[in-house]
């Protein structure tokens, strides 16, 4: 009976290996966290800046039409002119 009480116990040294098992687990998760995290913030700061850029753009192509409707330039060499161009 003793003898079949004794499997049931755990072994010298179990409970530090089943503890690195577990602290290893904990680590790959949090670095794939981590991961994710720094991938989705490029993400958003590569949109973030295609949207800026696509405002930038929005805006120069808004003020040449704006340009072209208030004085009705005939031709591109006064269009730039009054933009400040050439």
């Amino acid at each position: 009976m003793l003898h079949k009480l004794k499997l049931f116990l755990p072994k010298k040294g179990s409970v530090l290996v089943l503890s690195l098992i577990i602290l290893a687990f904990m680590l790959v998760s949090a670095l794939s966290v981590a991961t994710i995290s720094v991938t989705e913030k490029r993400a958003s700061l590569a949109t973030d800046k295609s949207s800026r850029s696509f405002q930038v753009a929005d805006t120069g192509v808004e003020m040449v039409l704006q340009q072209i409707y208030k004085n009705s330039h005939t031709d591109l060499n006064t269009l730039a002119s009054a933009l400040g161009g050439v």
